[in-house]
């Protein structure tokens, strides 16, 4: 079952909305010689509200916040057990 946000955004849109949280700017470096691929990335919850009665009720970018300070945060803590303290 796919549950997520059924925001669509694209790849700069999602940039965008990480450099917004992060408090950063990010240089963007486009290939335009490869493949394009997809504009746009969302979810179909359909199969989630039919079933199991689920609906979204946190929105693309308060997820991302959570999800970014939740990491922010275990790196600053750098406890032993922390994957991620071992980047910075």
């Amino acid at each position: 079952m796919n549950i997520g946000s059924e925001e669509q955004v694209s790849i700069n849109q999602m940039v965008d909305i990480l450099e917004n949280i992060a408090e950063i700017k990010l240089k963007r470096n486009y290939l335009l010689d490869k493949p394009k691929g997809v504009r746009g990335r969302s979810s179909n919850n359909d199969l989630a509200r039919k079933t199991i009665n689920w609906d979204t009720t946190t929105s693309l970018e308060d997820g991302l916040k959570k999800t970014y300070y939740w990491i922010y945060d275990q790196i600053k803590k750098g406890s032993k057990n922390n994957r991620f303290s071992k980047i910075y």
